[in-house]
């Protein structure tokens, strides 16, 4: 990785000269907005401008600034997790459009898996699958069977994989990170949690049942309700969740033949 020096702003005639802001006895700060743009017209990739004191170590415990994980001084949209709620965040049901609702639901289902595989490369539940609302205000998802289903599934895979990595007592931090930091993890005991998800996957089957019938093109059995309103998608719909939820039920049960072996 290249490296330059930084000029100071008074030996470059184009970088305007900005005025020093007085911050205590013995700190001056500066800004150097102005300097930072300048600099980064010159910039190559792969380029780093850096002090005479930058070292590997400081490089390591750098935070990246604008991100809103990392950067406590950037300026949030919501500052608490019920702010954001009562501002419209995490709505349930997702949409009132039934075939809208059912997309917004298969999109979750794919960011919470995404978010699981990026904990299991070693980072942390705060910034992975404990980001998503949903999961944080289980509760409110109680009106929506496949979402709720679905979310206290991986709620409770989550804490079989810390169970299982714990006891083995072979882990370290970069490997997988088992702090919780208080996160709702642990919730009603998974029998309930799976006996739910059976009742969503049975209602799930029937209706995939009913759409590959002869007569599923023109009327829909009056004793199953409808995923959506438009009939040549819901045979995919109901195969999209259906893959979705068998997944996660599949990899839970993994998670306790680990735990319980054979």
């Amino acid at each position: 990785m290249a490296d330059k020096p930084i000029e100071s702003e008074a030996g470059d005639p184009h970088v305007p000269v900005t005025s020093s802001i007085s911050s205590g006895e013995s700190t001056v700060w500066a800004d150097v907005t102005s300097l930072l743009e300048a600099a980064s017209q010159e910039l190559q990739e792969g380029e780093l401008i850096h002090g005479d004191n930058f070292n590997l170590f400081a490089a390591m415990s750098s935070l990246e600034i604008m991100d809103p994980k990392m950067d406590s001084g950037i300026v949030c949209k919501y500052y608490s997790v019920d702010e954001a709620i009562e501002n419209g965040a995490a709505p349930v049901p997702l949409s009132f459009d039934k075939t809208i609702n059912v997309q917004r639901t298969i999109d979750i289902m794919d960011h919470l898996l995404s978010c699981e595989a990026t904990w299991h490369k070693g980072h942390s539940l705060t910034q992975t699958v404990f980001s998503c609302i949903h999961l944080l205000r289980l509760d409110r998802t109680s009106s929506h069977a496949i979402l709720h289903s679905y979310c206290r599934l991986i709620r409770a895979t989550c804490k079989a994989v810390i169970s299982v990595v714990s006891d083995t007592r072979t882990h370290e931090e970069e490997d997988l990170f088992t702090m919780t930091y208080g996160l709702p993890l642990y919730g009603d005991g998974d029998g309930k949690c799976l006996s739910m998800l059976n009742a969503v996957e049975e209602t799930l089957s029937r209706q995939l049942r009913a759409c590959k019938a002869p007569s599923s093109k023109k009327r829909v059995l009056e004793d199953i309700e409808q995923l959506q309103t438009n009939l040549d998608l819901e045979e995919g719909y109901c195969k999209a969740l259906l893959c979705r939820l068998r997944f996660l039920h599949l990899e839970y049960y993994v998670e306790l033949w680990r735990k319980f072996g054979k």
